[in-house]
């Protein structure tokens, strides 16, 4: 079992690696102007349904959003999340953002991105101490953010090489840590809607999970019982992942994927960068044909060139646009 974690962690590294050799090059658009600008050129090819998210990576500020509080000399560069978050929804011209939770060793949860170690710098205990998510969902709250914008909470899941048991590749599995995450999100979101017993499906309502993994989003669903939105990341727009997906990782929306996705009934939709994708209209409309509840579809704009996206839809585009809810956008 130790010879399989050591496995697990090294694969996390080198995914790791290559997540931060991609912020080195901002793909197209960055900023208000050009997201607007983006939108307008992808309706070419889309159908945008009714409330349409204009929706921030991480809070919609990349530059100061918080990725690694285990490095100190990162701290001074991160703002506070409640502040991102003002900013995003004030005056960035989103009504969405998505955020990263993590849990610490003594069982809080706080926006951060990267796992959170046991040991930390006085300054990195600081910046978290201001930054928990029973903190940031207050001030979302306090704020009635929720009565026209979105919160998009990503459901952290370390990559596995190796399932022991099964003998499996890169399985989509949850150990402990996994899973009590997912049950102190919901045990805080029910904590902080307790004074707002008449608004809470209304603010529920406002508040979707994503995730690269299936399996956590279907515990986070069957744990809540609730009415939150659940989406699943699929296709990838981290550079490691990218480059050995063929050879390596997985291929998006093949056969087994794309089944495991119309038999998921409680599934609201899919975040997807279309990278590897090359017939993806083909593949959404049979995937909605084969469903009672349609999935809504969001589309990742940073994970390539904006015009390379662009061709994209417009190989695939036939008689008919794509129905789409909402873009993603990495804003600096």
């Amino acid at each position: 079992m130790q010879y399989i974690e050591i496995l697990n962690f090294l694969y996390s590294q080198i995914l790791h690696m290559g997540n931060h050799h991609r912020y080195k090059n901002f793909p197209f658009p960055r900023n208000r102007i050009s997201l607007e600008n983006a939108f307008n050129r992808l309706k070419n090819y889309i159908e945008p349904k009714e409330n349409f998210n204009f929706v921030g990576h991480r809070l919609g500020d990349f530059l100061h959003y918080p990725k690694n509080v285990n490095e100190v000399e990162y701290i001074k560069t991160y703002k506070g999340t409640t502040e991102l978050m003002q900013k995003g929804f004030n005056d960035s011209g989103l009504n969405g953002l998505e955020l990263d939770l993590r849990k610490s060793s003594d069982g809080e949860v706080y926006v951060t991105h990267d796992e959170i170690k046991n040991e930390l710098h006085p300054d990195s205990l600081n910046y978290l101490s201001n930054n928990t998510f029973y903190k940031f969902i207050n001030n979302y709250i306090d704020n009635q953010y929720y009565k026209y914008n979105k919160l998009f909470i990503e459901l952290k899941v370390s990559p596995k090489i190796l399932d022991i048991e099964t003998f499996s590749l890169f399985p989509d599995t949850l150990n402990l840590t996994e899973k009590q995450l997912i049950e102190n999100i919901f045990t805080i979101l029910d904590k902080a809607l307790i004074p707002y017993p008449e608004l809470k499906g209304e603010i529920k309502k406002s508040i979707s999970f994503v995730s690269f993994s299936k399996r956590s989003l279907e515990y986070a669903f069957e744990y809540s019982k609730d009415i939150y939105e659940y989406f699943l990341i699929v296709s990838t727009n981290q550079f490691i992942k990218k480059e050995l997906s063929p050879l390596l990782y997985y291929t998006p929306f093949d056969e087994n994927q794309i089944l495991a996705i119309k038999k998921a009934d409680w599934l609201t939709g899919i975040w997807f960068d279309p990278f590897h994708v090359d017939n993806l209209f083909e593949i959404f409309l049979d995937i909605n044909s084969n469903r009672e509840k349609k999935l809504k579809y969001y589309v990742s704009t940073y994970g390539m060139d904006f015009n390379e996206l662009l061709n994209k839809f417009k190989s695939s585009f036939r008689n008919s646009k794509l129905p789409v809810s909402g873009m993603i956008f990495d804003i600096i």
